[in-house]
Order: C-alpha cells, then structure tokens, then sequence
C-alpha cells in the first residue's frame, strides 16, 4: 500500500483488520482522508503518521488501539478532523497538538489518557467540537476558556476528575449547542448567564458538587426560560438548595427532562 503514491482518500472502516496500522502508509504522502474506525488493528499510533501532513481527516476511532499519543501527530497541521475515541489510549496528550489549529472536530471520548486538563486545547480556537468524555484529565477548566475556544458548539468533558468552578466564559459562547460536564468533581453555583446562549440544546452538569444547600442555588433556572431550544438539562446528583421557581412552569415546552432516573442509566447511555 506504501506505492500507492498518488492515494488521496483511503477508507477501510466497519471490517476486521487485525495487525496494526502499517507504517508504509507514510508513504503516502497525497493522502488527504485515511479512515480505518470500526476495526481491530491494535497496536499503537504509529509515529511515521506525522510524515502525511496533507491529510485532512484522521479517523482511528474503535480499532483497539493503545500507548501513548506520538508527538509527530502535531505536524498534521492541514487536519481538520482527529477521531481517537474508544480504544485504550493512555498517558497525556502531547503539546505538539497545538500546532492542529484547523481542527474543527476532535473526538478523544473513553481512553485511558490522562494529565492536566490539556494545555494545548485552548490553542485550538477553530474547534466545533470537542469531546474528552470518559478519561483520567484533572485540574481547572481554565477560567478563559470562552475567549480561547469561542467557535464550541458541542463540549464534552465529563466523568473525569476536573475541579474547581464552572467558568463563566462559557456562557460568551453564542455557537454553543451542547455543554456536558457531569461525574466530575466542581464546586461553585451554576452561572444564571447560560441564560444567554441561545442556541443551548443540552445542559449536563449531574455528579459533581455544585451549589451550597442554598435557597440561591436554583436561580439559574430563571435565566434558562430564555434558552427556547433546550431539550435536556440534568442537574441531578448534585447539593442544590431551595425551591424550584414558578419560572420552570415557563421553560421551552421542547424540554425533555430535568434530571436522569439514576447514575446507572446514565453510564449505560454514553458507553452503548
């Protein structure tokens, strides 16, 4: 396959290749899409991916993957597209990931990476969406976020280990459809200024400690009558006080459901 010199999209997803992904594909140095999800592969990421810095979409999703992230990932800086979720991945992700800066869309959901919620992130100001679901990253989301990642319309970070406040910034994120950061460890209230994104479809913050057993905690919920799109909001599993307001009676009549029936369901849900 490393003769295929003039290969631009090569796609081999939803098959049963087993043995790892060759390193003769470096080769191939047109490659524009390289897709292999839904396959067994195993082995690691082979650091000669580096070497095809045309590629633009990098699918390696569901193909059992495991080690550590190679460095060389961060010459890929025409890709606009790194799919890496479920496999066995570990260990933190290099910083060379800031150089991605076109990435639109990144997908690292249920692996086993770790490290402080990652640095180079916040350099990537062109992300859409961002999914961290289901690993070991720890740490502050950075207070800044909103100002760094302005163009999120979909954030997933939950059941890791994050800690301290919900950044405010968030909320100056106009674009922003989906916000979940349940099964962490936060504190603080949850800001009222969600109220003015707009465009908010989903807000998941259960199983963390937010709110203080106060009459104050539930205030949010008046500002959230101004989110006409929202469909779930699940704030469960929390230590939120008070009364609910008379405003929830006014909430978008696309509303689903406030909080999920219990922890199990929901872990069911994110790992089918």
């Amino acid at each position: 396959m490393g003769n295929l010199f003039r290969l631009e999209h090569l796609d081999m997803s939803f098959n049963f290749l087993r043995g790892g992904i060759p390193t003769s594909l470096s080769n191939c140095s047109r490659l524009l899409d390289l897709v292999f999800s839904s396959n067994p592969l195993g082995g690691g990421v082979p650091s000669d991916l580096g070497l095809l810095t045309k590629l633009v979409t990098l699918y390696l999703d569901r193909t059992k993957l495991k080690g550590k992230l190679p460095p060389s990932l961060g010459n890929l800086t025409s890709l606009r597209e790194l799919g890496l979720d479920k496999n066995n991945l570990k260990g933190e992700i290099p910083e060379d990931i800031a150089r991605l800066t076109q990435l639109v869309y990144l997908e690292l959901t249920m692996n086993n990476l770790s490290g402080v919620f990652t640095p180079a992130i916040y350099n990537l100001s062109s992300l859409e969406y961002l999914s961290m679901y289901g690993n070991g990253f720890w740490g502050n989301l950075r207070p800044d976020i909103g100002y760094l990642l302005p163009n999120l319309q979909d954030l997933s970070v939950g059941q890791n280990y994050l800690t301290g406040a919900i950044p405010t910034t968030l909320t100056n994120i106009s674009s922003l459809q989906k916000l979940g950061i349940e099964y962490n460890n936060l504190k603080g209230s949850i800001p009222s200024s969600f109220g003015k994104v707009r465009n908010l479809q989903l807000l998941t913050l259960l199983g963390n400690s937010l709110g203080n057993h106060s009459v104050k905690d539930l205030e949010f919920l008046d500002a959230l009558t101004n989110c006409t799109q929202l469909q779930e909001l699940d704030v469960g599993y929390n230590r939120l006080g008070g009364f609910l307001p008379a405003s929830i009676a006014n909430m978008s009549t696309n509303l689903i459901y406030l909080s999920k029936p219990s922890r199990k369901s929901h872990l069911r849900k994110h790992s089918s």
